[in-house]
């Protein structure tokens, strides 16, 4: 309970933190500046990655919450996709409703993270860290190749998730059974998609910070960052329990 504690405190304090360096990095006056944007953007995810932590961990008893949360998400989801916010009271809004589907996303994830046992919690967040900061340097050291097939593998994974996502189901909905291996295999596939999808969200971002006139949108920014990791670490959590 003692270690528990002191992590959530931890935590905090880094997420207070961080608050701190988006403030002095990212508004200038009260909006949103594009200077900086990289750091910028990863700021916001170190930051919706410390409250999910927090959310998951402090909300237990609202383990149930998981499909409304979902409808709930996938409302915040599009507003957020669509809605590029131009005023200091859109800024507001923009920023509440990102933290409302944060909060969606941990209520989501939280069924899964509670019959989970803390070894198998650690051990995903490593290994999805480990394949963040891999698949994010990659881009770094080979910064030509993503430029150059940027526009037709983008769309492809895209293709690729629904086509996972279709899949899935059917196997749930359809077929009535989810065959243990059937289930491996497609968390694999998952995993590798993000995988490559975190390489060329990178990008996107690069691409992003050129164009980035005025004001930018750093949370809508850092959301595709988000439901990568996100992702990935649940499947990753899933597979432990197969």
């Amino acid at each position: 309970m003692i270690n528990k504690t002191q992590t959530n405190y931890a935590i905090l304090v880094f997420s207070l933190i961080i608050l701190y360096g988006i403030n002095v990095y990212a508004f200038k006056k009260g909006y949103p500046t594009c200077e900086n944007y990289v750091t910028n953007t990863y700021l916001y995810l170190a930051l919706s990655i410390c409250y999910i932590y927090l959310n998951v961990t402090n909300l237990k008893k609202y383990n149930k919450l998981g499909f409304p949360a979902f409808l709930i998400g996938i409302c915040l989801l599009i507003y957020m996709s669509f809605v590029f916010p131009k005023t200091k009271e859109g800024i507001l809004i923009n920023h509440i409703i990102w933290f409302a589907f944060l909060t969606s996303l941990s209520l989501m994830i939280l069924p899964l993270i509670n019959v989970s046992n803390i070894e198998s919690i650690y051990l995903a967040l490593i290994v999805t860290f480990f394949i963040f900061m891999l698949m994010s340097a990659i881009v770094y050291i080979f910064p030509k190749f993503f430029e150059k097939t940027f526009q037709f593998v983008y769309p492809g994974l895209f293709v690729a998730l629904l086509m996972i996502i279709l899949i899935e189901l059917y196997y749930l909905f359809i077929a009535g059974n989810y065959p243990k291996s059937m289930f491996r295999y497609m968390s694999y596939a998952v995993i590798v998609l993000f995988s490559v999808y975190v390489s060329y969200d990178t990008q996107l971002m690069f691409m992003e910070a050129k164009t980035c006139r005025k004001y930018a949108n750093y949370p809508k920014s850092s959301l595709k960052f988000i439901l990568d990791t996100v992702n990935i670490f649940v499947r990753i959590l899933s597979l432990q329990r197969r």
